[in-house]
């Protein structure tokens, strides 16, 4: 590792602060912070301003002379919470929270602070969804062939797709759950479906982190940035599957190694080589979660070290989401095969080392879908 990338991610830890985590209590209270009464109410929050008719309540403060001061205050978002979620066919279980988007399936998920959208199979096509718990709106819609479908950042109302259908061009589109608005459309750097010759040219969505999108158009790795409207591309013809992951400006790409991936301060770096591939990052890019072996290993982004938490009587155990930049979701076997029969929803602790069974038997990876905008299995 380089000495700047080795301060960076020094730097970064050190600003992050050190954790204070109680796995018990994380695993026992997270349900119940998301209870379905707290869904509602701040839904209705959400819904106002997806009506555009939200009003911003003020509190009055009076200052040392008597002058009476209006500041504003902003509610928080509904789902800023992240919690173990999972959806099977039309539900989808935000914790202990179901909440039914029936007639819809999800086939594909994510989360922003606002909602979840997802997608739902509609003919030779899918249409693109988001809720909030009382609505279900559909928002788009996308014929992607293959890769990730959907794509947000760790917080955030950002979401992101591939309108494929989009003539002449596919159109990439950046969607505000905040607002109910697209905030950005483009097809520059695509070809017409026709003239896709191989896997390199295929429009693809990779990862939001902040303000800027990530995307794979057929001229390569793109970075888009939602304020100025502008995009840059950051690497030229690579293959979509390049680029898996970006959090608190690292990358978390392919390597030269078929069975390693690196985290970088840029793309076009090597190293550090991580053991493990489809590389995931907490969401202050101080840990990765890659595949090894055929299950999850944890790693230390600055020293590249396992710190992968015990999981006692699994033996294959995938990640389905990070939930804080400590904390993290999983899915375990206790033997055989994980893709077949039914699994059981962990919650682990970095720091603690250990995780803790949060529901058994939740049902088969192939009925299962988690926020991660795609297959758990195809990363």
């Amino acid at each position: 590792m380089s000495e700047l990338l080795k301060d960076v991610m020094q730097e970064r830890a050190a600003a992050a602060g050190g954790p204070h985590l109680d796995l018990d209590a994380i695993v026992s209270n997270g349900n119940k912070r998301v209870r379905r009464n707290r869904v509602v109410v701040g839904v209705v929050a959400t819904a106002a301003v997806i009506a555009a008719v939200f009003a911003v309540p003020a509190v009055v403060d009076h200052d040392s002379v008597g002058q009476r001061n209006l500041q504003p205050v902003t509610p928080k978002p509904a789902f800023e919470t992240r919690t173990a979620t999972y959806a099977i066919d039309t539900t989808i279980y935000y914790g202990d929270d179901p909440i039914d988007v029936s007639p819809h399936v999800v086939s594909s998920l994510v989360q922003t602070d606002n909602g979840f959208v997802f997608t739902s199979p509609e003919g030779d096509q899918q249409g693109v969804y988001w809720t909030n718990a009382v609505d279900t709106v559909r928002i788009g819609a996308t014929n992607q062939a293959a890769g990730t479908m959907l794509a947000a950042d760790d917080s955030g109302p950002y979401v992101e797709w591939v309108d494929t259908d989009a003539n002449p061009l596919p159109e990439f589109v950046v969607f505000d759950t905040s607002t109910g608005k697209e905030i950005a459309r483009t097809s520059e750097g695509n070809k017409p479906a026709a003239r896709q010759t191989d896997e390199f040219e295929l429009p693809v969505v990779h990862a939001i982190d902040g303000e800027t999108a990530y995307w794979h158009s057929s001229a390569g790795t793109v970075a888009y940035d939602l304020a100025k409207g502008t995009q840059q591309l950051v690497m030229p013809h690579t293959s979509p599957a390049y680029l898996f992951d970006v959090a608190n400006g690292l990358f978390a790409h392919a390597s030269f190694d078929d069975l390693a991936s690196a985290v970088t301060t840029t793309m076009s770096a090597e190293r550090p080589v991580i053991q493990g591939v489809s590389p995931v990052l907490s969401p202050n890019g101080t840990y990765v979660a890659t595949t090894w072996q055929q299950s999850l290993r944890i790693s230390d982004v600055a020293t590249q070290r396992d710190l992968t938490p015990q999981a006692r009587d699994y033996q294959t155990v995938l990640l389905t989401q990070w939930i804080d930049d400590f904390t993290y979701a999983a899915v375990g076997t206790t033997g055989g095969n994980i893709y077949r029969g039914e699994v059981d929803s962990l919650v682990c602790s970095v720091p603690d080392g250990r995780c803790l069974v949060e529901n058994e038997q939740i049902g088969s990876l192939d009925r299962l879908v988690f926020p991660v905008g795609g297959s758990i299995t195809d990363r």
